[in-house]
C-alpha cells in the first residue's frame, strides 16, 4: 500500500446500494463496527465503515454506491 491505513494486509472494499441497511443486517448477525473510522458524505448520510476486526489481515469497509 502506498499510505499506511486499516488493516496489516491492507483493505477491502464492498460496494453496497444501501450501507444502512448493511450494517444494520450485519449488526444483527453480531459483526461489530469501527464508529471511529465512519465516513459520512455533506448531507450527514454514512458512505463508508469498516468492520471492527480484520479477516485474514485485512480490513473490511462497506461503501455506499
Amino acid at each position: 500500500m502506498k499510505n499506511p491505513g486499516f488493516g496489516r494486509n491492507g483493505h477491502l472494499g464492498i460496494g453496497t446500494n444501501s450501507i444502512e441497511r448493511a450494517v444494520a443486517y450485519l449488526s444483527a448477525r453480531g459483526c461489530k463496527f469501527n464508529n471511529k473510522a465512519a465516513y459520512y458524505d455533506n448531507n450527514g448520510k454514512l458512505f463508508s465503515i469498516y468492520l471492527a476486526d480484520e479477516i485474514g489481515g485485512f480490513a473490511v469497509h462497506l461503501l455506499q454506491k
